[in-house]
C-alpha cells in the first residue's frame, strides 16, 4: 500500500496498522498521552525532522524492530 501524506501514515500508526515517519509536530499530543512511542533519530540524514511513531504494544513486532535497527544502522559511528 502507498500512502501519499504524513497525516495518512500517522492515522495508520496511531491505529495500530504499522510506524509512520512523520514531521515531529504532528505526534506531540498522541506522544504526550502515549498513544504512541517516539524511536529518537536525531542524526539522521533526512532533510527535515522526523520521528517514527506507533502503537506502544507493537514495540516488540518485528516490523518495528526492523525499522529501529535500520535507523539505528544509518547513525554516524559512535551515536549508535
Amino acid at each position: 500500500m502507498t500512502v501519499r501524506t504524513s497525516s495518512t501514515a500517522f492515522n495508520f500508526a496511531r491505529n495500530g496498522l504499522g510506524a509512520a515517519l512523520i514531521p515531529a509536530e504532528m505526534a506531540v499530543d498522541d506522544l504526550r498521552l502515549r498513544h504512541v512511542v517516539h524511536i529518537n533519530n536525531a542524526a539522521s540524514q533526512l532533510p527535515r525532522s522526523y520521528r517514527m511513531a506507533y502503537p506502544k504494544r507493537l514495540n516488540r513486532h518485528p516490523t518495528v524492530m526492523c525499522l529501529r535497527e535500520a535507523f539505528k544502522q544509518s547513525l554516524p559511528f559512535g551515536m549508535q
